[in-house]
This record gives C-alpha cells, sequence and structure tokens, in this order.
C-alpha cells in the first residue's frame, strides 16, 4: 500500500456539530444565569433589601411625594416599584457578555434615570407650589383620628430645603450574588450538555 487515505470530511463535521452543541450550551448556560440573577434582583428590590440589607426608611414626606410619579411613595417598602426597571441582556462582544439591572436598550430612558437618581443623595429646593402641595397632604393627615399628630407636622414645611439620602441597590446586590454566578454557569453547561433541561 503506497499511502493511507481517510475520511477527515465527515470528522470535521462532526467536530463543528460538536463545537456547534457547545457553544450554544454555553450560550444557554449565561442567559439562564442572567435572567436568574434579574429576578433574585427584582425580589429582593420588591422586599427593600437588595443584597440582603435593608434600605433606608423613607420619610414621612417621601412616602407620599416624590418627583418619580412611577415609584408610588405610597408603597409600604422603599423604592419597590424600582423592580420594574429591572431587565437583562446577554451579548457577544468577542466573548458572551451578561448585563443586568437598569439596561440601556432594555429598560426606559426614564427609568434608567430614575434608578441612577435614587441611588444617590437628593436634596430638594423647596418651592411656594410644593411647600402648599405638601401642606394640602399635611391637612388631610391631621384629619385622620388613626394617625399620631407627627406624620401630619412633617408636611408643614419650615425649611427651604430637604434630602433623601443615598440607597445604593446594584453594587449592594451585586457584592453579595457575584459569587455565584462563574459556578451556576459552569452547572447550567454541564447540565446543557447532558441534555437537562436548564
Amino acid at each position: 500500500m503506497a499511502g493511507v487515505k481517510t475520511n477527515f470530511a465527515q470528522f470535521m463535521r462532526d467536530f463543528k456539530t460538536a463545537d456547534a452543541v457547545r457553544i450554544k450550551a454555553g450560550q444557554d448556560a449565561v442567559k439562564v444565569e442572567g435572567f436568574r440573577q434579574m429576578r433574585v434582583l427584582q425580589d429582593e428590590i420588591k422586599a427593600g433589601e437588595p443584597g440582603k440589607k435593608k434600605l433606608k426608611v423613607l420619610r414621612e414626606i417621601s412616602k407620599r411625594y416624590s418627583g418619580d410619579a412611577r415609584l408610588k411613595p405610597t408603597h409600604a417598602r422603599p423604592l419597590a416599584n424600582l423592580y420594574h426597571a429591572i431587565r437583562y441582556k446577554v451579548t457577544k462582544e468577542g466573548r458572551l457578555v451578561f448585563e443586568f439591572g437598569a439596561v440601556p436598550g432594555k429598560t426606559s430612558n426614564t427609568w434608567v434615570g430614575i434608578m441612577k437618581r435614587r441611588q444617590e443623595e437628593q436634596n430638594y429646593l423647596v418651592t411656594d407650589e410644593m411647600r402648599t402641595y405638601l401642606a394640602k397632604i399635611g391637612a388631610v393627615l391631621r384629619g385622620k383620628k388613626k394617625l399620631s399628630e407627627w406624620p401630619a407636622k412633617a408636611f408643614f414645611l419650615k425649611t427651604d430645603r430637604f434630602k433623601n439620602p443615598a440607597r445604593d441597590i446594584i453594587d449592594t446586590f451585586w457584592a453579595v450574588h457575584k459569587s455565584e454566578v462563574v459556578p451556576n454557569i459552569e452547572s447550567n453547561f454541564e447540565r446543557k450538555l447532558r441534555g437537562e433541561r436548564i
């Protein structure tokens, strides 16, 4: 025999198929973990405890007044409605990258702005219009027998400014949960290759 001829063409087809399966399994593993992190963050925001750390309680005024109408400040838990802003996205930028939180392109610009503002200390200038608006709320509260006098008094402002403290959400959450990500992706990948549903 002068030489050996082997069907490398079939081998390469099988190799590419196997490689495509692994790539798809890797993509799915990342997507599933991105979605999971998004849901955990949403749930912790609803509970008022992103990263298992309770947010500072809202001032009496902030419970009933907010510059961001979508936040519904009457909600019992601080900033609970911010969960609406939380989304996730997986992109291929030479490698797989997942983002979650208030993600531009997935979250509206309005919600992105609200998320940024609410994580920073806010200083409000008390305008005449705001003073009148808050005084009306105070008058209503004063007429409710079940409420103590303090909540009503808080709305009759004698200051020209008031502030809300910074309430960190994303950094606090990520510091607690980032160690879960790689092990979960690796587990998802292995399970996907075994044909399991992830």
